[in-house]
């Protein structure tokens, strides 16, 4: 009894469409418009220039070769964000204390090296060290996790999670991935960086938080040592080609830490590697060691050629 409902359910049916396919026509031109991407200056002015700032929502990998100063960088990236911009951070620094980590914030924070800071902590008054711990850690915007070593990457990521969506972090720091994976063979090492990245990038896309993520390189005897000074490629990041493929950008660290002239074994050199939104690639600042101070910060007088 229902022939006639049949009959318009039949020739009334909408045409099926899969789910997140869009036509053109319903967009909303204002929202497209209004879906522009902020990107946070950092203490490099020509990467700031050449990649647009840090954006959220980005995976970016940070390598280099061992002690040229990978984590240096990342400190003074996240000291920045906490800083100038006001950001919430989550630090996930692997290969050291949890004490080591704040130590490191607010050597920076006063410019003072932080070797000579744990080996004198009265380097710092009682005031300068409460103004910087409340200034950059008391006030619900940095966070960090309590653990040495190696970490399974189910775990890592809850951690993540926790951090983006509990505590509202607008950028992680992760140093550094290669850890998360020590001990393992060199083709479960490979499988297991190809799934964590692709986790990874699925996380930014999604939370809308920005990873920044430490990496090492793998030996290359053709080009010579790393810790000298050799060019940095894409080709050279250690483990799975999903390093390079799923970071929005890829930011190489050269230094020669045995150069005979004192300045030029303290000087290193900011490669892209890639930048997704902007496509520029290249040489950008050159930064100087600072005995004095402590800090990784760029030499002056550079100019930008592009």
């Amino acid at each position: 009894g229902k022939q006639a409902e049949f009959i318009n359910a039949f020739f009334n049916a909408e045409k099926h469409k899969p789910k997140g396919i869009i036509n053109g026509k319903d967009i909303d031109l204002e929202s497209v418009k209004r879906a522009t991407v902020k990107g946070y200056d950092l203490p490099y002015p020509i990467l700031n220039r050449m990649i647009g700032g840090l954006r959220k929502g980005e995976l970016t990998t940070l390598t280099a070769g061992s002690g040229i100063g990978k984590s240096t960088m990342a400190k003074e990236v996240g000291h920045h964000l906490r800083s100038a911009h006001d950001l919430t951070v989550g630090n996930l620094f692997l290969e050291e204390t949890l004490e080591k980590t704040i130590q490191s914030y607010i050597a920076i924070d006063n410019n003072v090296p932080l070797a000579m800071l744990r080996k004198n902590p009265a380097l710092l008054t009682d005031e300068q060290w409460q103004k910087s711990f409340e200034r950059i850690m008391g006030n619900d915007k940095w966070y960090a996790l309590q653990h040495f070593g190696s970490l399974p990457t189910d775990e890592l990521l809850a951690k993540m999670r926790y951090l983006a969506y509990g505590a509202g972090c607008d950028f992680i720091i992760l140093d550094h991935l290669s850890l998360v994976f020590s001990g393992q063979a060199n083709d479960n090492e490979r499988i297991a960086i190809d799934n964590a990245m692709t986790e990874l990038a699925a996380f930014c896309n999604e939370s809308g938080v920005g990873i920044i993520t430490v990496v090492h390189l793998s030996r290359n005897k053709a080009k010579g040592s790393f810790n000298e000074g050799a060019e940095i490629s894409l080709n050279d990041l250690r483990g799975s080609a999903a390093l390079e493929q799923l970071s929005w950008n890829v930011l190489g660290l050269e230094r020669s830490q045995q150069a005979e002239d004192e300045e030029a074994k303290n000087t290193s050199r900011i490669r892209i590697l890639k930048a997704r939104e902007t496509g520029f690639t290249g040489m950008a600042d050159e930064c100087i060691y600072d005995f004095t101070t402590g800090r990784l910060l760029p030499k002056t007088g550079i100019s930008l050629s592009y």
